[in-house]
């Protein structure tokens, strides 16, 4: 079951206690930058512009509503982002690069002949239509977490997406957590799944290991020494050992060791 705050059910109001459990803020924060179109560093460099010194990182902790900005903050990331406070009330809705309704009709006719000039000159043409699908995202983050069940529906919340953002074969869409990943996948980004309990080696997987889910690199080795007799089927067989690979040199490769409960979940498809 969706934990999305419907502003438009709020018959009593904004109640600040119901709001910061669904968290509101974060959420609406994190919808606008996809409209815009915008990558966390992206809203970061903007707000450096204004005064405000955070981080990206910083950023996703407030879009998962782990932390808060304080006022001066808030203002500051309403105006990067084109929204205006008062819409987290309920008071009006977002305000869109599109909305002219404060317009008179004159305004009006003015920003449909300025729209049609800039039509005409070739350089801005009108946005094609783009088909939006839903799908399904995960509650849990990786590479940290207690692990999750695809089958357990509320460990998910149906979003929809411009349909071509989502590669052919996704089944589900998981945030990252963390560094461990990068230059390739950043933290806070939505990647996307398709369930599978095999990989190749050289191929980036979604794992669980001892309860926790990992993005990683799969890759296979010869087992270490103290590994060979659980590597060794029956048939005098040396097997391979799995170890789970960051892009980042800061993080050491996880051998998977055979008294580790090690699942194969998905392959990440971006």
């Amino acid at each position: 079951m969706s934990n999305i705050l419907h502003l438009n059910n709020l018959s009593n109001g904004f109640h600040a206690d119901t709001a910061r459990s669904q968290n509101l803020v974060g959420k609406k924060l994190l919808s606008m930058r996809k409209v815009l179109e915008l990558k966390q560093s992206d809203v970061a460099d903007r707000l450096h512009a204004m005064g405000v010194d955070v981080s990206p990182q910083i950023i996703s902790k407030w879009e998962r509503g782990d932390v808060l900005p304080n006022v001066y903050q808030f203002l500051a990331v309403c105006s990067v982002l084109r929204l205006n406070p008062a819409v987290f009330t309920g008071e009006i809705p977002p305000v869109s690069e599109s909305d002219d309704a404060d317009l008179n009709a004159d305004g009006k006719q003015r920003v449909r002949e300025f729209r049609n000039y800039l039509v005409s000159t070739g350089k801005y043409q009108p946005r094609p239509h783009i088909k939006r699908i839903a799908v399904f995202i995960s509650r849990y983050r990786a590479s940290a977490g207690n692990g999750f069940d695809l089958a357990n529906g509320d460990d998910f919340e149906k979003i929809m997406f411009p349909e071509d953002r989502i590669p052919s074969g996704t089944d589900f869409g998981i945030h990252i957590d963390g560094d461990s990943m990068e230059p390739v996948y950043h933290d806070g980004q939505i990647i996307w799944v398709k369930q599978t309990a095999f990989l190749n080696p050289g191929e980036i997987g979604l794992f669980v290991l001892d309860g926790k889910g990992y993005v990683k690199r799969y890759e296979l080795q010869a087992p270490d020494a103290a590994s060979l007799d659980e590597f060794t089927d029956s048939d005098g067989n040396l097997l391979k050992q799995p170890v789970l690979v960051s892009y980042n040199d800061a993080y050491a490769p996880i051998i998977v060791r055979p008294e580790m409960a090690f699942r194969i979940c998905g392959k990440v498809l971006n």
